[in-house]
């Protein structure tokens, strides 16, 4: 049997990795809305390892001018660049398909605050920090910039397969971080409220 490399396809795959868990629904809704959205000239039967994302990006913007901005519609490109490699990489050898998770920036600063506050984080999926700053998720933290942002963007590895992200301020102190370390045992599936 042929594979099948088809926007219909592509589409699949974004649904299937997202019910297994192997992205969030944060990335999977990312991914699915950028492919809908900048491949919608594109047939279900299409191919499309044919893409010309740049084209179809310009296309998009042409056709619905002033709907995105800049900075969301270059999201959205990068996040069809992306789902493509991604798609094309388990569709030649799905068994083997593993997906791509954002590795952590291993700073000791990092480590030490995130080991400090015993965080097992609320997630905001594995999104980048230009993404978390466009979610509204707060100040980025660039440790190369001259002077530091009053937030820190902590990543957390929760699972394999999802990266946790909560935004502390830089002056956080042991009482705010035992409210925050309640308040996140709270939102658990499985949260008994016997456990506290």
């Amino acid at each position: 049997m042929d594979a099948d490399y088809s926007k219909a396809a592509l589409l699949r795959f974004i649904e299937t990795t997202r019910r297994q868990g192997l992205y969030n629904t944060n990335t999977a809704d990312g991914y699915r809305a950028a492919a809908t959205r900048l491949l919608e000239d594109l047939a279900d039967g299409d191919d499309v390892r044919d893409v010309d994302v740049d084209a179809a990006v310009a296309k998009y913007h042409n056709r619905h001018p002033g709907e995105l901005t800049p900075g969301s519609l270059r999201t959205y490109e990068n996040r069809l660049r992306r789902v493509l490699a991604e798609f094309v990489k388990y569709t030649e050898a799905p068994a083997d398909y593993k997906p791509r998770v954002r590795r952590l920036a291993r700073t000791k600063g990092v480590r030490e605050a995130v080991s400090a506050l015993g965080l097992a984080v609320v997630g905001r999926g594995d999104l980048t920090a230009s993404e978390a700053a466009i979610a509204g998720t707060g100040d980025v933290f660039d440790s190369t910039g001259p002077s530091p942002s009053p937030s820190l963007v902590m990543n957390y590895p929760l699972r394999d397969n999802f990266m946790a992200q909560v935004v502390l301020p830089r002056n956080l102190t042991t009482e705010e971080a035992r409210r925050l370390c309640a308040f996140i045992r709270t939102l658990a599936a499985d949260f008994v409220a016997q456990d506290f």
